[in-house]
């Protein structure tokens, strides 16, 4: 039986310090191809010689000074041509006193090169001061390949106090360093860089942090002597319950801000009460089960509550924004949907601030969203890995239920099953050259608007258009006179109600040469960013393109047109 456990459609990758011997989060290792030493087996029946080794070295250097950096942890990475998977044995060597590195006998193949030390921020070779992306380096029969540099930046550093209300040190609570990241559409989550846990005197120190703009939030519990629950308060600096209202510190490369002092005493504790609205109009009680998690960062807020008859009550609630989760089992014949149990489900956001909180959770049976794709200019076999994706319409700051996603059948057809009631975008994933052109359903237009699915009311002849007469920009990016390599391009739409359909917005990177290209862009109008690598990807924020309008260039894009728009490193506002 499917349960309302809110599907999602892939992970967000977090960017952060992991441990070294992992390295990239989604570099994976696989060896089910490889020989015991690591590398693929050959072929012994072959008479061509062998190939030779090659090597790799180089210096590693501080960015700041250009003194040499001994001590270095240097990791090379034998990688494919097309990602950073990893396809064989990982192999770790020391910087010496003057900073020098060396791999001797490596086979052919491809490669990537990556540099650790406490103190500075983990680098991958590349060619641009980018901490994001790495550079593949090819070793071919007997290459050597010197002069592999790296110039490591310094981190940051943030240390200070948790105090409770008696001003008395606080131990053992969890501090970190969080950043706020955008997502296409405009959403913010909040994504933890660094953490650590106060020690006996209170003191937390969050380093290894890349320069950049962070909050610094403590969670702490303390017990309720009036409900005798445990109360999960979080606390952003400098002290106060929202992000949105907290104090961001920029921290500089090799810069350490100090002193930042909290006061973490005992929270007043609220509820979050409320009945649920079974709109299923069937006779008797059920048992619902109510859970709830923070808004903005995802994370469980608490127990949930079990409900008999409706009736609900979250105890010991810490002011906030949260998201309640209330669902039941349908039992009997009754409940039978298409020859299957559903579950009856429902979301609801509550406020908690100064005062109890008190809110209604409309359920109803999850339905299916099915109809069928046309494309315009091409067979329906051009769909055969589109996926289609529903997207809650959601605030802006938060994390919000999951994603909803069917796949395409070779007929055109398509069904995405048990969507609980709410407000959805369309979406699709997959499709080369093709693009979400026009959404109908129940005659209705949905292509800028969201599907309101409501209670008891199928939606079963939905007709997606899937455009495939997308144009491309394409240029050069010149710092001055000379390459700019390794920046992000970005095309966002001119018109602002479309930047929170994440079809309009295209981002691409330039090369060693300085150039891009972006395929796949919606025929319309367009300002063009070319930016420095973003680890909080600031540029989906709905507001970044007005704020920098001055610096971009603007392109309008006509049905299967190619541009081509030279283009200047911006540093946004």
């Amino acid at each position: 039986m499917k349960r309302f456990a809110l599907r999602r459609l892939a992970a967000i990758r977090i960017r952060g310090v992991v441990p070294f011997l992992s390295l990239f989060p989604f570099i994976l290792l696989n060896v089910s191809a490889l020989a015991p030493n690591g590398f693929a087996q050959t072929n012994s029946n072959s008479q061509k010689a062998a190939p030779a080794p090659g090597q790799i070295s180089g210096h590693v250097y501080r960015a700041d000074t250009g003194a040499p950096v001994a001590k270095v942890q240097m990791g090379l990475l034998p990688v494919t041509n097309s990602s950073l998977n990893v396809t064989g044995e990982r192999r770790f060597t020391l910087t010496d006193s003057e900073g020098f590195y060396s791999f001797a006998q490596i086979a052919p193949g491809t490669y990537t090169v990556a540099a650790k030390r406490d103190g500075f921020i983990l680098r991958y070779f590349e060619n641009v001061a980018s901490p994001v992306d790495a550079q593949i380096l090819t070793i071919n029969s007997g290459d050597t390949l010197s002069k592999i540099d790296f110039h490591l930046i310094t981190a940051g550093v943030i240390s200070g106090t948790v105090l409770d209300e008696d001003n008395q040190p606080v131990a053992s609570v969890a501090v970190e360093a969080v950043r706020l990241r955008y997502l296409r559409g405009g959403r913010r989550i909040e994504a933890p860089r660094e953490s650590a846990r106060t020690d006996d005197l209170g003191n937390f120190r969050l380093f290894n942090l890349p320069t950049g703009d962070y909050f610094v939030r403590v969670e702490s519990f303390h017990v309720n002597l009036q409900t005798e629950k445990e109360v999960i308060r979080v606390a952003y600096y400098p002290n106060t319950m929202s992000i949105e209202n907290a104090q961001p510190l920029k921290v500089a490369a090799g810069e350490e801000i100090s002193g930042i002092r909290f006061s973490v005493g005992i929270p007043s504790s609220y509820s979050i009460s409320g009945n649920i609205v079974d709109v299923t109009g069937s006779a008797g009680q059920r048992k619902y089960e109510v859970s709830v998690r923070r808004l903005n960062t995802g994370e469980s807020a608490g127990p949930s509550a079990s409900s008999i008859g409706g009736a609900f009550t979250l105890r010991s609630m810490a002011p906030g924004d949260y998201l309640l989760m209330a669902n039941s089992t349908l039992l009997g014949a009754s409940a039978q949907l298409n020859g299957q149990p559903r579950d009856v489900a429902g979301t609801a956001i509550a406020r908690v601030g100064d005062g109890d909180a008190h809110v209604n959770i409309q359920v109803s049976p999850q339905i299916d969203v099915s109809g069928k794709i046309l494309m315009e200019g091409l067979s329906r076999e051009s769909s055969s890995d589109l996926l289609i994706v529903l997207w809650p319409e959601l605030p802006i700051l938060g994390s919000g239920p999951d994603t909803f996603h069917g796949q395409v059948e070779r007929n055109g057809s398509f069904k995405i099953e048990y969507v609980p009631i709410g407000s959805y975008y369309f979406s699709t994933f997959g499709g080369s050259g093709i693009y979400l052109k026009q959404v109908v359903c129940n005659g209705k237009d949905y292509t800028f608007l969201p599907l309101a699915i409501e209670a008891g009311a199928g939606v079963n002849d939905c007709v997606l258009t899937m455009g495939t007469d997308s144009g491309v920009v394409k240029g050069q990016v010149l710092n001055g006179d000379k390459p700019a390599p390794g920046l992000t391009v970005i095309a966002i739409p001119q018109q602002r109600s479309l930047r929170h359909l994440d079809r309009f917005t295209i981002t691409g990177k330039t090369d060693v040469n300085g150039g891009y290209q972006l395929s796949g862009v919606i025929p319309g109008d367009y300002l063009l960013f070319a930016l420095r690598p973003d680890e909080g990807e600031s540029y989906f924020d709905i507001d970044f393109a007005d704020r920098n309008q001055q610096f971009a260039e603007r392109v309008s894009v006509k049905s299967n047109e190619t541009k081509t728009v030279a283009l200047k490193p911006t540093t946004p506002q």
